[in-house]
């Protein structure tokens, strides 16, 4: 081969470094939330037999049924991270959304619940009985609502990124 003739590869390596930086925390989250929602399951047939909305441990249910969903909606988005091999995707984007989403709505519904203790931090309080949010929770809510856009904002920099490439 003379000095000025050179080869190229044109074929795409696939960075999965981030992947090998996080197999540890990632299975153990994959394995965690898969657990918590088959357990999320056995909480909503067992308060749909003991018909809990009647009883005061209400809240308690409500509290858990929330996490189990949450736990859900992460373990679907990690294990799209794990076939996809990529960090962000449309899965995650829209998981965030929903966790999200679903957050702010408990922060607003929990306070309606017969035996609702407050957390010590409400938005709007107009009487002993009439909270319009419950602070922990919306504030949770709003993070993760500025966290699902962040993701949503790097999906769409993943995407651009692939097609220039």
């Amino acid at each position: 081969m003379d000095d000025l003739q050179f080869r190229t590869n044109t074929k795409p390596e696939k960075k999965r470094e981030y992947l090998r930086r996080i197999q540890v925390p990632l299975s153990l989250a994959i394995l965690l939330s898969g657990f918590l929602s088959i357990g999320g399951v056995v909480i909503l047939a067992e308060g749909i037999a003991a018909q809990v909305w009647e009883s005061d441990r209400f809240v308690t249910f409500c509290y858990n049924l929330l996490f189990c969903l949450i736990a859900f909606c992460a373990f679907l988005s990690l294990i799209k991270i794990i076939v996809d091999e990529k960090p962000f995707s449309r899965t995650l984007t829209v998981s965030m959304n929903l966790i999200a989403v679903l957050t702010l709505l408990a922060s607003f519904l929990f306070p309606r619940i017969p035996g609702y203790v407050s957390s010590g931090f409400e938005i709007l309080r107009l009487s002993a009985d009439f909270i319009l949010l419950d602070g922990k929770i919306f504030l949770t809510g709003l993070f993760l609502l500025i966290l699902s856009r962040l993701i949503g904002t790097g999906f769409e920099m993943q995407k651009e990124m692939e097609e220039i490439l």
